[in-house]
């Protein structure tokens, strides 16, 4: 390398290359008038554009060398080389070129070096420096003076100057070369570890994928579709700021890209196995973003295509993930090609209808717009070409005939030539060519007529001359392949149709015009998917050729059961032990029970079953499924790692409306059928359910009736105040997609699917007069007018039409503007102007008198315009939209009024103003409902959260206190308007925070009081609540506490006052004691039961008469902030305080001075005191997270604090014997110390799933009770040692669960046992619990015949 260096310095140093003259013109000797002259000029700004590229070049070459010295001096003598040529050479327009093209090859290779850091990089740029140094040496010779002169005089300096540059650049094209090398097996190293470790990506998704018969995808024909593919390749390579992306071939594109992946599969593991749209956001979105803000990427934009969008399965759930993506720009750097039909999901996510903004960098092509002569000239290449290839001879004016009868239709071109020439019956080729010509299809025809009329001449030729029992069992064959979710082998459809493999394999080589069969693993498909819609179209199809879709889904639903029937049993993988995690068994060992026909039953019997007959025969065969199989189908779903899909299936035949209709007599069929308990779902509070989508919602002006229009083509009408069903009326056919109640509740009108508008009689449900029709495809939305005299519909078909409610007659023309489907429409409260709202992004106004639109659209939103709604007045309009935004406009000007209200991280599906102006409510695909400050656009308090799915609808009550929404999730929900709760009758449990819990001193009652502003009694047996709620504080409870006696119960409130209760009766006795100025935090009672003593944010400490409920004395005053807790010495004499100054105060109780100085340690809010029963001993908790306990006498403290908690301690208390402690923490957990050693004993009491707020001991110190912000209350059996006789016999005693969810046995391994699902683990009892207090009930398990490890199987009677 030093050799190289010093043989680059010394090159050239004697004769450095003539500096060139800065002035341009030095070289024109005579000025040449007229044309001569501008020539002249001309050349000159030619040669300064040309020696200014040639300046740029050497520029690039010595900036991309710096970072090697020994190719940093080879570049510097390369550079004065370049010089010296360019001085002699007379073109420099060409030289400028030749240094232009090795500036572009060196700029490449310093980009794929710098992109791809190796240590073999320096050897092969120390190659490249002495391959230049070798050409550098040659051209030194060359140009000597002497040989330079005879170069120039020969006139072969041109030539000289090419070869030059041409070795120049052949140097580092080779250098090139062997850093590609490199690249490309570091990239199949990544590339390999991500297929076989992780990733299983779809090969069929490669463009050079088998199909069949050893072929691969074709490309075009060369010659064809030249203009589109020019379109494509024009779109592909324009520079846009926003760019489109997607895919697993990101990483063998670009190396960052598949590091960042491995990465990210490192990480969680679990993201290769989501749900698709899950995937793409953590495998591509996320990882692409941040390799692009690493600036690692190459300069080329990668195009990602993915074709035929509308046979994707579960492509909506990856485009919702996708489309925003690239709108918030998280995949810049990218481009993305869609191919799709225009289906209604793909028409929502990539907005095909409408126009185009100014500005887009979406482009949009159909293919159906192409002129028809350039399709027509397309397919006579394509046609050409295919025959050319065989041995039939066919004439061109066949050619043009065929082209003719394909008219756009490629795939019709494509099945003839399948057709024909079929390899298998090269013999038919010709009589079938005449057979096809004979069909005489005209252009005029329907589309798909031409092209029905071949596949039926395709099927009339492969099942010829077959038996018609023969016939029978192809059809049947063939329509198993139509019908089944997914493709299948020959073996697995011998399997389901109980055939021999040998006549499966006959029929499918006879329709290999419409079916493939893909080598790697025999699936078979159709060729296309308008194969499939003529066979399933009864009108489309010969009737022998029809395919009874659902006879042969109740077909393959019988088969389906059978086959899990006789092949699921217990323990199908054959697991030799619990502690073994199915991914540590090699690969397919514990699949090898589980045959191709097992898999395809286990995925998609209820696929089948959902579409059978459901008549008695395939419902009893279901039913003995799901008694006797359904276990063992969750285990090997398990095993295939189906486990979301079997979730999924179950809860669409849970959901399925049509189910539930049409089993006889089996309405509540799910519970029947036991999918409750195998899905774990819970019935709902609070919410109007019925088992189908609701997906729009309307309230009476009197607020007592509520109106649903569903999924099923139903309307529900519902009671407000009791929430019950009180009418169903049937009639439209298709989904209810709106609904409105005419002012005086009267009518209800509804509009739908089926394309009609209909006027019903709210008292009767019957339907006032025939349907309203007009509008050509779904009515999307429908409104009364204020006097209910007129009824203004919108629709897909992009019109507004205004009906007569009375004669339900069309008002004049329909209005028209939009360029999309009309989502929403609102008429003004004094029927003067309508609002719309669209697909196309716009919201506009009409004259409902004329129907002439007033002004130009309102623009702003960036999506579907889902909702609009007019104020009370007129003067605005709420709209809301796809963008995820909720905007206000002045109805009067369209100007936007202040900016968009954003909140939303989904869809707004539908908006609506109060009474009075004041607030919008919106509803989201985000779940929530939310509220806003109609003045100033900002949200009120959070969102409103329960529903479970898609909020599609929202309306106020006309009092403005109400809100009601309607879901996805089959519920209508009402919303209290002020506070955002959900309105429900009374429930029993807490419905908020536990803020403090105590027992009676006979240990057989808790006292419980909550942020629901509750107090409550406990049996602490039984966890039954006593009675109803001792309702009177009117803000939280944060402390109770009972008489010595038990007769008496005192709280503390967020309302200031102290309140006392009969324990028996529930009753409060007398007025609320007064005089906190503030908050209440605690309370407590003295040992005789005479004195209550309570604590305040007022900083003060009170006394009171518990008889009389009057102030003892004056307040303790000595705090400087709140005092959070105090509590009575046993004899009544001493008064504990602990406080948000960081201290502990003594008081005596009769003249209320303070004993002492205040007891200081404590770096933080004292949350906590409590006093031993003899009382010497004080402890206390902090927010500096530690406990102290404290000499009552001498005011020291007792050793060093008691550390273990990770958050502030808001709950302390002394065993009645004195020896231990209990602790309560913002950390979740209960802890128990030896007050002697101020040792922690055993491990923290785990369970509560939000801050533990106050702990409390039973008398007998044996059970601890605790409340929490989880709204429960456990109870808790202490067991101070592992060693004692309960807990080495019980293990119900000493099981613990871990963080991720397993049970542990002690002293057996470090395996779990069993796993608890999150869903559970809330209110699941521990092995301390013997119960929990909550609202939910609680759930317990039993551990006592618990058989695991290598005898696990035990567990199955059969064994």
């Amino acid at each position: 390398m030093k050799k190289v260096k010093n043989t680059a310095k010394a090159l050239f140093r004697s004769k450095p290359g003539t500096p060139r003259s800065t002035n341009p013109t030095q070289n024109v000797s005579t000025p040449v008038p007229g044309d001569a002259a501008v020539s002249s000029v001309q050349n000159i700004k030619k040669e300064e554009v040309a020696l200014d590229v040639i300046d740029k070049g050497l520029v690039i070459l010595n900036a991309v060398s710096g970072w090697f010295g020994p190719l940093e001096a080879v570049t510097g003598i390369l550079s004065e080389c370049i010089k010296t040529y360019m001085e002699v050479m007379d073109n420099k327009e060409n030289f400028a070129k030749l240094m232009n093209d090795l500036a572009e090859e060196v700029q490449d290779l310093e980009k794929q070096r710098a992109e791809n850091q190796s240590s073999e990089m320096k050897q092969i740029f120390e190659d490249l420096s002495k391959k230049l140094l070798t050409v550098l040496n040659e051209t030194k010779q060359k140009q000597d003076l002497s040989v330079l002169q005879q170069v120039i005089q020969s006139g072969r300096i041109a030539q000289e100057v090419q070869q030059f540059f041409k070795d120049i650049s052949q140097a580092y094209r080779n250098c090139k070369f062997k850093v590609l090398l490199i690249i490309a097996r570091q990239n199949n190293e990544i590339y390999k570890s991500l297929i076989f470790d992780k990733l299983e990506p779809s090969l069929e998704a490669f463009h050079g994928a088998q199909i069949g018969g050893g072929k691969a995808r074709d490309s075009c024909t060369p010659g064809t579709r030249k203009q589109i593919i020019k379109d494509i390749e024009d779109w592909a390579e324009r520079t846009t700021d926003e760019n489109m992306g997607i895919g697993f071939m990101l990483a063998q594109y670009s190396p960052a890209f598949a590091e960042e992946l491995k990465e990210a599969i490192h990480k969680d593991p679990t993201s290769i196995v989501e749900p698709p749209g899950i995937q793409l956001e953590k495998l591509v979105v996320s990882c692409w973003h941040k390799v692009f803000k690493s600036h690692k990427l190459n300069l080329m934009t990668p195009v990602v295509v993915i074709d035929a969008l509308d046979e994707c399965r579960d492509i909506s759930s990856v485009l919702e993930v996708l489309i925003p993506a690239i709108q918030k720009q998280e995949l810049l750097g990218l481009k993305f090609l869609f191919t799709s039909r225009p289906e209604y999901c793909m028409q929502r996510h990539l907005k095909i209808k409408g126009p185009i903004s100014e500005g887009s960098n979406v482009d949009r092509m159909f293919l159906h717009d192409v002129d028809e002569s350039l399709v027509k000239a397309d397919i006579i290449k394509y046609l050409n070409a295919q025959f050319k290839l065989s041995d039939l001879l066919i004439s061109a004016e066949d050619i043009e005939r065929l082209a003719k009868m394909s008219g756009k239709l490629f795939i019709f071109a494509a099945t003839l030539v399948k057709f024909i020439l079929d390899p298998d019956n090269t013999d038919l080729s010709e009589e079938r060519l005449l057979e096809v010509l004979d069909l005489k299809q005209e252009p005029d025809k329907l589309q798909t007529q031409a092209l029905d009329d071949l596949y039926t001449v395709v099927l009339e030729n492969a099942f010829k001359n077959q038996t018609e029992r023969g016939k029978k069992q192809s059809l049947k064959i063939l329509h198993t392949v139509i019908t089944v979710k997914e493709a299948i082998p020959h073996s697995v459809i011998a399997d389901m149709l109980d055939v021999g493999i040998t006549k499966v394999e006959g029929v499918i080589s006879k329709l290999h015009s419409v079916l493939y069969v893909v080598d790697s693993d025999h699936s078979i498909y159709p060729l296309h998917a308008s194969f499939s819609d003529y066979i399933m179209a009864k009108e489309r199809t010969k009737e022998i050729f029809w395919c009874d879709e659902q006879m042969y889904h109740t077909m393959l639903s019988q088969a389906c059961f059978r086959n899990m029937m006789e092949k699921l049993k217990f323990n199908i993988g054959e697991i030799p032990s619990s502690f073994v995690i199915d991914k540590d068994i090699p690969d397919g060992q514990n699949l090898k029970n589980i045959d191709q026909t097992l898999r395809y039953s286990c995925n998609y019997w209820p696929h089948h079953f959902w579409g059978s007959n459901l008549e008695q025969d395939i419902v009893k065969i279901w039913e003995r499924f799901i008694e006797a199989k359904i276990i063992f189908w969750i285990e090997a779903m398990n095993l295939l790692q189906s486990i979301p899909q079997a979730y999924n299936s179950l809860q669409f035949l849970l959901e399925s409306a049509i189910l539930a209709e049409r089993l006889p007599g089996k309405a509540d069929f799910a519970q029947n059928y036991k999918l409750q308990e195998v899905l774990s779902t819970k019935q709902r509070d609070g919410m109007l359910a019925n088992n189908i989508s609701c997906k729009w919602v309307a309230i009476s002006k009197d607020g007592k009736l509520i109106v649903s229009g569903q999924s099923d083509g139903t309307i529900i009408i519902w009671n407000v105040l009791r929430g019950k069903e009180v009418r169903k009326i049937n009639g439209h056919i298709g989904d209810v997609n709106s609904v409105a109640i005419s002012p005086d509740g009267s009518k209800i009108v509804s509009g739908s699917h089926d394309k009609t508008v209909r006027i019903w009689d709210t008292a009767t449900g019957a339907q006032i007069r025939v349907s309203l029709q007009g509008h050509s495809n779904y009515v999307q939305s429908v409104a009364f007018s204020a006097d209910g005299t007129k009824i203004v519909s919108g629709s897909a078909d992009e019109t507004v039409r205004i009906w007569d409610a009375a004669t339900g007659a069309q008002i004049g023309e329909p209005l028209h503007g939009h360029s999309s489907w009309v989502l929403s429409v609102a008429l003004s409260a004094d029927g003067t102007k309508i609002v719309s709202g669209s697909a196309d992004e716009t919201v506009r106004i009409w004259d409902a008198a004329t129907g002439a639109q007033i002004g130009q659209p309102l623009q702003g939103h960036s999506n579907y315009v889902q909702s609009v709604a007019f104020s009370v007045d007129g003067t605005k309009i709420v709209s809301g939209s796809d963008d995820q935004t909720v905007r206000i406009w002045n109805a009067a000007t369209g100007a936007q009024i202040g900016e968009p209200l954003q909140g939303h991280n989904h869809w707004v599906q539908s908006v609506a103003f109060s009474a009075d102006e004041t607030k919008i409510v919106s509803g989201s695909s985000d779940n929530t409902v939310r509220i806003w400050d109609a003045a100033t656009g900002a949200q009120i308090g959070e969102p409103l959260k329960g529903h479970s799915n898609f909020v599609w609808s929202v309306a106020f009550s006309p009092d403005g206190t109400k809100i009601v929404s309607g879901s996805v999730d089959k519920t209508v929900r009402i919303w209290d308007a002020v506070t955002g709760d959900e309105i429900r009758e009374p429930l029993q449990g807490h419905s908020d925070y536990v803020q403090s819990v105590t027992f009676s001193t006979d240990g057989i009652k808790i006292v419980s009081g909550s942020d629901d502003t509750t107090v409550r009694i406990w049996d602490a047996a039984t966890g039954t609540q006593i009675r109803e709620p001792l309702q009177g504080h009117s803000d939280y409870v944060w402390s109770v506490a009972l008489s010595a006696d038990g007769t008496k119960i005192v709280s503390g409130s967020d309302d200031k006052t102290v309140r006392i209760w009969d324990a028996a009766t529930g009753a409060q006795i007398g007025q609320p004691l007064q005089g906190h100025s503030n908050s209440v935090w605690s309370v407590a009672f003295s040992g005789d039961g005479t004195q209550i003593v309570s604590g305040s944010s007022d900083k003060t400490v009170r006394i009171w008469d518990a008889a009389t409920g009057a102030q003892i004395g004056e307040p303790f005053q000595g705090h400087s902030s709140s005092v959070n807790s105090v509590v009575f010495s046993a004899d009544g004499t001493k008064i504990v305080s602990g406080s948000d100054d960081q201290t502990i105060r003594i008081w005596d109780t009769a003249t209320g001075a303070q004993i002492g100085k205040p007891l200081q340690g404590h770096s933080n809010f004292v949350l906590s005191v409590a006093l031993s029963a003899d009382g010497t001993q004080i402890v206390s908790g902090s927010a500096d997270e530690t406990i102290r306990i404290w000499d009552a006498a001498a005011g020291a403290q007792i050793r060093e604090p008691l550390h273990g908690h990770s958050n502030w301690v808001r709950s302390v208390a002394f065993s009645a014997d004195g020896t231990k402690i209990v602790s309560g923490s913002v950390d979740k957990t209960v802890r128990i110390w030896d007050a002697a050693t101020g040792a922690q004993i055993r491990e923290p009491l785990q369970g509560h799933t939000e801050y533990v707020w106050s702990v409390a001991f039973s008398a007998d110190g044996g059970t601890i009770v605790s409340g929490s912000g989880d709204k429960t209350i456990r109870v808790q059996e202490v067991l101070t040692d592992d060693n004692c006789p309960v807990a080495q016999i019980d293990i119900n005693k000493t099981w613990t669960l871990d963080d991720n969810g397993w049970v542990h046995f002690p002293h057996i391994s470090d395996h779990g046992i069993v796993w608890i699902p999150p869903s559970f683990r809330p209110l699941l009892c521990r092995a301390q619990n013997p119960f929990i207090i909550s609202k939910q009930g609680y759930t317990k398990i039993d551990f006592s015949d618990c058989v695991y490890g290598e005898e696990w199987t035990k567990c199955w009677p059969e064994n």
